[in-house]
Formats: structure tokens, sequence, C-alpha cells
């Protein structure tokens, strides 16, 4: 949770403790003004998303590390999940969908057909060959 009250907060942090934290505490407020200060910064033209909130909007053809941005439809699900909110996947669920079809066109540009979104390189081994690795990450939210 600590990640959520600083300046700025890594979405891989956020994530990381979203399980715990939610199970445990009565986090649902600070959780859905992250996620709105998520949407709040996402590219007006591509749908991305920051990978540390708040910050940068991302720019025309923005492709974030996966890794970290994939936290905001995972948090929004959670929010389901641990408190019973389905507000939120509505508020958030064209922002979301902006999110994925940038994932879309990402995967459609590369050669493998997968959105290689994974600049920091900090899922794989920094030994040898990095581009052999490929990072690809997705999720649903169920609306229902």
């Amino acid at each position: 949770m600590y990640c959520l009250l600083k300046l700025q907060g890594w979405m891989g942090d956020a994530l990381f403790a979203s399980e715990e934290s939610m199970y445990n505490f009565d986090l649902q407020s600070i959780y859905s003004s992250f996620l709105h200060s998520v949407e709040d910064d996402q590219g007006p033209i591509s749908g991305d998303v920051p990978f540390v909130v708040p910050g940068g909007i991302p720019g025309a053809s923005s492709c974030n590390d996966i890794a970290w941005t994939s936290a905001y439809p995972i948090l929004t699900g959670q929010l389901g999940t641990f408190y019973g909110d389905s507000k939120a996947a509505d508020q958030h669920w064209d922002s979301i969908t902006r999110y994925m079809e940038n994932l879309i066109r990402a995967a459609a540009n590369s050669s493998q057909d997968l959105a290689v979104c994974d600049q920091f390189l900090d899922w794989v081994t920094a030994v040898g060959d990095a581009s052999q690795y490929i990072v690809h990450g997705a999720t649903a939210i169920d609306r229902s």
C-alpha cells in the first residue's frame, strides 16, 4: 500500500501488494482513487497508461511495460473480488478497453503477434540476449 501513498506510485508495486492489503484492510477508497489517477494519466491517442502514477501522459505510439501497466485492469477487477465493487468495472470500462486496444495494436505490429512491451526487462535474466524472451500479458474483467 505504501506505493499508493507516495507522490508517484509504481503500478507494479501497487499490484504486488494489492491482494494482501485488500484482503486485510478496507482500502477500497484508496485503490479507487489510485485507479482514477491512472485513467486521468491515460494517453489520449494511444490509450496506454503510465507505469508510474501520477506520471507523464503516454505518447501516441506508446506501449509501456506490460508487466507494470497491466495493474490497471487487474486492480479494477480486484475491487470487485475483494469489495464487491461492480461500479469500478463500469467506471473504467471504456478506459480499460482503450488500454487493451493499444496492446492489440502493439501485437498487430509485432512480428510475433504479441504485445512485446517490456522496456525494463526486469522479468528476464540479465545474462545473454534478452530478445529471446517474450512477455505477454492480458486480463479480463467480468462486467456481470
